[in-house]
Order: C-alpha cells, then sequence, then structure tokens
C-alpha cells in the first residue's frame, strides 16, 4: 500500500465572474483538496479569504469555511501538517492565515509575484507567521507527493502528483480550467477560449506536460467535475524498494559482495548455486571483454590463453 490513503475535495466557495474576466457573468466554484497521507494532512490551497471589500464587490463570493469543510469529514485544521499552494491567487491562498507556522510550500516565482502590486491580495500572503517553504521546480513533499510546475496561469503555478494505489493522480490547480477544456485540449491541441491564461504559450505547454503524464485522474481547482483517463497505474513502496535493493545494484556490486539479506529467497547466494551457462558467463571484476571468433561452441583448452585474454 502506498503512503496516500485518500483525496478528498472540499468546495469552499462559489464567485461570480465580474465584467473584464472570459467567463464574465457566470459563477464558478472554488475547490481545494485534501491529501490524507501516513505522515498528516496535506491542504492544498485555502480558498477565498475575508475582509477584501475590491473581491466581495467584484466577485461576490460564497464562502464555506474551511473548518466547516474539513468537519463534514471529521477532520480539523489541527490535523493539517503541510499547506501547498498551487498559485497565489486571492481564491487560491485566502485562508492561508490560519495556519501560523505550519509550512506553506510555493514556487519562489510565484511568491515574489505575489508580492506585486496588483496580483493578488498582498496581507493574505504576506502575515506574520507565515513560514513558506520556497521551491525552485519539481519537489517532494512528502512520499508520493510531488509538486511540478505547472507556469502559465501565474509565473509560478504549480500542480501536485499524488500516487495512489490505482495510478497518478494530478491536482492540476488551474493549469487546466475543467474537464471540457481538457477534453477540448485532446482533440485540438489548444485551450479553450474561455481560458485567458497571462502567458498562453507556457500556459499550453504546462497543459500538455501535465496530460503527458498519463494519469489515471485529474481533479481542478474550478470543476466539480473529475476527469478519468486510462492512465498508468503505481508501484507499491514495497515493490519500490526490492526493485531498487535487489534489481538496480550494479550486478558487480552483488557478485563480489552477495546479495542483500531480503532478497536471498529470490537470488542465488554463491555463484555456484547459478546455472552452468550463467557460470561460464560470469565476467571477472575489472577484466576486459573477451572476443572469441572461433564460434561459439568452441572451448578454449586448460591453459591456452583465448584471444583477447591475458
Amino acid at each position: 500500500m502506498l503512503d496516500v490513503r485518500e483525496i478528498i475535495p472540499l468546495p469552499l466557495a462559489t464567485v461570480i465572474y465580474p465584467e473584464q474576466h472570459p467567463l464574465a457573468g457566470e459563477s464558478g466554484i472554488v475547490n481545494a483538496y485534501v491529501v490524507r497521507h501516513a505522515d498528516g494532512l496535506l491542504l492544498v490551497d485555502t480558498g477565498v479569504g475575508e475582509g477584501s471589500t475590491l473581491v466581495d464587490e467584484r466577485y461576490r463570493p460564497e464562502r464555506r469555511s474551511l473548518a466547516d469543510a474539513l468537519g463534514a469529514h471529521g477532520l480539523s485544521c489541527g490535523d493539517v501538517a503541510a499547506i501547498i499552494n498551487t498559485h497565489l491567487h486571492f481564491d487560491h491562498c485566502g485562508d492561508n492565515r490560519s495556519f501560523l507556522g505550519i509550512p506553506i510550500y510555493v514556487q519562489r516565482a510565484e511568491y515574489e509575484a505575489a508580492l506585486r502590486p496588483g496580483f493578488t491580495i498582498a496581507e493574505w500572503v504576506d502575515f506574520p507567521g507565515a513560514a513558506y517553504r520556497l521551491l525552485n521546480g519539481e519537489a517532494e513533499i512528502a512520499t508520493g507527493v510531488r509538486v511540478v510546475p505547472a507556469t502559465g496561469h501565474t509565473p509560478g503555478h504549480q500542480a501536485v502528483h499524488v500516487e495512489m494505489d490505482d495510478g497518478l493522480v494530478v491536482l492540476a490547480g488551474q493549469a487546466l480550467q475543467s474537464v471540457a477544456e481538457l477534453e477540448h485540449l485532446r482533440r485540438t491541441g489548444r485551450l479553450s477560449e474561455g481560458n485567458a491564461p497571462a502567458n498562453p504559450v507556457a500556459s499550453l505547454a504546462s497543459a500538455r506536460r501535465l496530460f503527458a503524464y498519463r494519469p489515471r485522474r485529474m481533479h481542478f481547482s474550478h470543476d466539480d467535475a473529475v476527469w478519468e483517463g486510462g492512465g498508468r497505474r503505481s508501484v507499491s513502496n514495497r515493490t519500490r524498494r526490492w526493485v531498487t535493493r535487489c534489481l538496480v545494484i550494479p550486478m558487480a556490486s552483488l557478485w563480489s559482495r552477495g546479495p542483500p539479506a531480503e532478497c536471498a529467497r529470490r537470488r542465488p547466494r554463491s555463484p555456484r548455486q547459478l546455472p552452468g551457462a550463467w557460470r561460464r558467463a560470469r565476467p571477472r571484476l575489472g577484466a576486459a571483454p573477451r572476443a572469441d571468433h572461433r564460434g561459439p561452441n568452441r572451448r578454449v583448452p586448460r591453459g591456452s590463453a583465448a584471444p583477447g585474454g591475458r
């Protein structure tokens, strides 16, 4: 079994998109996600904060508190071990202030952009007690949970890759807006007209890259629907450790020192236990490869030198 036990969607708000938005007049949902991990809860995004007149007038949010959303699943804010922000727009970092001292993982480029006027609500990002962990690219947050840069929507947008028992699950944030946009990308190779990212070229490249990982499922920040794909299956940690220790270790090391103890039942302990063909083919450590051109079945007489040998 992998270390990730469950991914829980948390609908935290609905908003009405303002006039200058590509989806003007339409309502949209704001999702966060909880990743239940063996090491504790990982919270992906924190929704729309309170106290901004600008946000309230332009987006008219109907909020659901994080405490209520977590409580519906028998969880609490005190259970959160770390936060991952896909990006720092107001509807993704609004409740970061509720987690003083808790590590918040964000790309360095995103954090620097968020400190510039007009990018977000500054006090929802920069507050006393904030414990940001600034990343420079792909990083493992916990076993089986990685963040992967997916820029375009913002300068430091990141997606979250989660290895589940049945395969890879991607929390796309706003690298893709919805299931409909992902299907549009698959059909046309382009993003939909309703998505107007700051950097369209980078956004399209990021969306294609996320899909190229062949996820089993993909979740979105602004869509309730879940995209289900064929995807690749995950390898359990137990199998991964066995492969690493028993197969990835160089064969020369295995022959010179013997296999690891846990591989003993699967690997012979000495060359004498190997089949005859294996025993004859066993190379001497440090010796140059022997090239015998006299045919595959010719044996070299004992005591004579073979071509290429010493």
